[in-house]
């Protein structure tokens, strides 16, 4: 229920933002509601009533911030279904309004995208670090990128991922150089949990490099697990590595460029 409410009080911003508000009147607010008392459909409708009256008179934003609040204390009184349905038929009437210009600041609980917002987050080469303090590497930018250049290893190149909390992943891509006719990379991104351990974001199928090639190849894998973003409890890192299953190890024929999250989120940060 609670995300329905919340729903309410994003089409009233929409409704705000679609509406040219102006300095020119005060609205007084008929009903006043008490925390813990439920609000009566009728009261909460008087009020919106006038709400609507003020944006159809360009009422000054103050008055109409006001408002917004006397809506956000009905709903956390936790109004009736029934309200919020009269409500939502209310603002269905007004959503057709466009033009003009919003003066002031507007106060909302949050603002929420009708469709997850696709975004990115990048982690060029540079960023990579090898997970054992021994082993020598080589990080640079432009035609470089980066590895471990200890003769014969077989050690973990790691880099964070830094994506905002609640962000949900969609795809991993792994930018990597492989132009070694023997070796191979295993590409994996996975979450650290603070209590411990490591849990893979994509399936168990290990993900690697291929072949010999003098273009970077692009690889990407689309998470299964994992893939809601809790900065309290887990971080996010990508590791990489030779696969020792056919006794790879690293050479000067092997760097990374660069990992892409793609990820959506569902209202403004």
């Amino acid at each position: 229920m609670k995300k329905r409410y919340s729903m309410i009080l994003m089409i009233v911003s929409v409704v705000f933002a679609a509406t040219g508000i102006v300095k020119a009147l005060d609205v007084i607010v008929p009903h006043v509601f008490v925390s813990g008392t439920k609000a009566k459909a009728s009261e909460v409708n008087e009020n919106f009533s006038t709400l609507v009256d003020a944006v159809n008179a360009k009422a000054d934003i103050s008055t109409v911030n006001d408002h917004v609040q006397v809506l956000t204390n009905a709903i956390s009184n936790k109004a009736d279904t029934e309200d919020i349905v009269e409500l939502e038929t209310q603002l269905d009437s007004k959503l057709d309004k466009i033009g003009g210009i919003l003066t002031g600041d507007l106060t909302v609980p949050r603002l929420a995208y009708s469709t997850p917002r696709v975004h990115r987050y990048c982690i060029s080469g540079d960023m990579f670090r090898p997970r054992v303090s021994s082993d020598a590497y080589s990080s640079g930018m432009g035609n470089g990128g980066a590895r471990i250049v200890t003769e014969g290893s077989s050690g973990t190149m790691m880099a964070q991922a830094n994506l905002p909390d609640g962000a949900t992943i969609t795809e991993v891509t792994f930018h990597i150089l492989d132009n070694d006719p023997v070796n191979d990379l295993i590409l994996q991104a996975r979450v650290q949990f603070f209590a411990g351990a490591y849990a893979l974001l994509h399936p168990a199928t290990t993900i690697k490099t291929t072949g010999a090639s003098a273009t970077v190849q692009t690889l990407s894998v689309t998470p299964t697990s994992q893939t809601l973003v809790n900065n309290a409890s887990k971080a996010l890192v990508v590791m990489i590595y030779p696969d020792t299953t056919n006794t790879s190890k690293w050479s000067t024929n092997f760097y990374i460029r660069g990992v892409t999250f793609t990820y959506t989120l569902p209202e403004a940060q």
